[in-house]
């Protein structure tokens, strides 16, 4: 007469023995090559995997090992997030060419050659070592496809500005070609006779090259503040401030000749500050375009003065004005007023971002019809801000 199934297991499992978390961290020290190997031959399995010699394939599994062995030792050892290899193994996975299924894929074969390895030992693995080794496991897949998705990120991000300045530059140059060349035929023009049709049609092809200069210099903006609103990181270094501007608004003609806006530099030249110069200047660049498109034929003057401790800036212009049920939120990111058009929202987000990174506050003074005034204070000394 045979056994019943449940004498049947009680009999394997008194020929085996319940797995310790110190047991099970000896045999992953002694036996970390047979592991090795093991998992390679199930990794092979893996589209790119067959195409890596060993140690490449290996990479960082040997640490990851070491890293489980020692946090069975002494659970908590080892906190998430210290953990190094499984971020270096997602992404070195990501430079080799694997997909993201495949990464998830050898954390499980790893579980499998832990399991395998344990029952080649005669010990079963259930209870806290088992728990600790599923925990360290569901850990270091997250952190791989934590690595691989933000560095995938990078890379593509990286790709596009790539794209996007090589885009630029191949249409700025020809533009400015065009643009001088019809300034040369309108001079040559003057006083000679000349169709009213022909000179409109001059005119159109003038203001559609402004335009679309004012475009080019739109998508840079909105591209460089997609970059720093990923990551905002100030070095300071001794700036002058008008040497700030100057740049600011030489970047920003084709956009103030697109909407006819005079822009005025009035910033002494004596004005220096401990701050980011290319944070400063995406500062006025925000400040700068947000009034060319609020003032058309209008005017906007950039300001400054300061005393031994604080450098105060202005922007203003003779515009309409922010209407007051849009005072409150003009610095809030992704905020963007319906009656202009493109943009992300992003402009003055960042420069309140940029201003406080550097210790100082931004304000705004507007009225109904009589213009707005942008007014930020940044601290002269970068010391003296990074302790406020």
């Amino acid at each position: 007469m045979g056994l019943p199934p449940g004498a049947v297991i009680l009999s394997a499992m008194a020929s085996t023995q319940i797995a310790q978390r110190d047991d099970l961290a000896r045999l992953l020290r002694d036996e970390r090559d047979w592991l090795l190997r093991e998992w390679e031959r199930k990794a092979r399995r893996l589209p790119k995997a067959r195409e890596l010699k060993t140690p490449w394939l290996l990479d960082h599994l040997p640490l990851l090992v070491d890293e489980m062995a020692r946090e069975l030792d002494k659970p908590g050892a080892v906190p998430a997030e210290s953990l190094r290899s499984p971020f270096e193994h997602g992404r070195h996975r990501l430079a080799a060419g694997f997909e993201l299924s495949e990464v998830v894929e050898e954390y499980r074969y790893l579980r499998e050659c832990i399991f395998a390895l344990t029952e080649h030992h005669d010990l079963i693995l259930v209870g806290p070592a088992c728990a600790t080794v599923n925990c360290f496991i569901d850990t270091s897949v997250s952190a791989s496809v934590q690595a691989y998705i933000q560095q995938r990120d990078q890379d593509e991000r990286r790709r596009r500005e790539e794209h996007l300045s090589f885009i630029v530059h191949d249409l700025r140059s020809p533009l400015s070609a065009i643009y001088q060349g019809t300034a040369v035929i309108e001079k040559e023009l003057e006083g000679r006779p000349v169709s009213e049709r022909a000179r409109a049609m001059l005119t159109a092809v003038r203001r559609n090259i402004q335009r679309m200069q004012a475009l080019i210099v739109k998508v840079m903006q909105e591209e460089a503040n997609i970059r720093t609103d990923a990551n905002v990181e100030v070095k300071r270094r001794p700036s002058e401030l008008r040497a700030i501007v100057e740049h600011a608004v030489k970047t920003l003609e084709p956009l103030a000749r697109s909407s006819e806006t005079r822009v005025i530099d009035d910033v002494p030249r004596d004005i220096s500050v401990d701050a980011d110069p290319a944070l400063l200047e995406r500062v006025f660049q925000n400040l700068i375009s947000n009034a060319i498109d609020y003032a058309p034929r209008g005017e906007v003057t950039i300001g400054a003065r300061a005393d031994a401790s604080d450098a105060e800036c202005w922007v203003r212009d003779n515009g309409p004005g922010i209407p007051e049920d849009l005072r409150d939120k003009i610095f809030d990111k992704h905020h963007t007023n319906p009656q202009r058009r493109g943009g992300v929202g992003l402009g003055l987000a960042i420069v309140r971002q940029i201003v406080e990174a550097h210790g100082g506050r931004v304000d705004v003074e507007t009225q109904a019809g009589n213009g707005t005034t942008f007014r930020l204070v940044i601290p002269r000394d970068g010391g003296a801000a990074a302790s406020r």
